[in-house]
């Protein structure tokens, strides 16, 4: 029976380290983009928003991970899974609990959202710390 060794120096190089870092952190601005990046209405919530009678364009509401807009400014409503756990620090909770406050089911959030659009594009319970944002 024949048996194989191997023997091998690795030499890693600062130029290698450096050239890792920066493919590292490319992979993390890419995730941030996409991960934080507003996305448009999939079928269940087109059917919340016409369930809320909503005349509205659909296409110019979209969400990120927290938030919604309406054509790319932020409406102050929060967005999320219902019962999952809302801002209402920074954002309308749809689910009107405070302090534990959560994100309301699909037509409710919907609901707040097209409350937000006919309001001027902010939520009329808007924090504080939005009420001076410009439109």
């Amino acid at each position: 029976m024949q048996t194989f060794h191997f023997s091998f120096k690795m030499e890693i190089t600062f130029s290698q380290i450096f050239l890792f870092a920066i493919v590292c952190l490319m992979i993390l601005l890419i995730y941030i983009y996409f991960g934080e990046h507003q996305v448009g209405l999939d079928k269940d919530w087109i059917e919340a928003f016409k369930f809320s009678d909503s005349e509205i364009d659909l296409s110019d509401i979209t969400h990120d991970v927290d938030v919604w807009y309406y054509k790319g400014r932020n409406t102050c409503v929060g967005y999320g899974k219902i019962n999952e756990k809302c801002d209402h620090i920074n954002y309308v909770c749809s689910d009107g609990k405070i302090p534990d406050a959560t994100h309301g089911d699909r037509i409710l959030q919907a609901a707040y959202v097209i409350d937000a659009i006919r309001s001027g594009g902010k939520h009329k319970k808007c924090p504080i710390i939005y009420q001076k944002t410009s439109w």
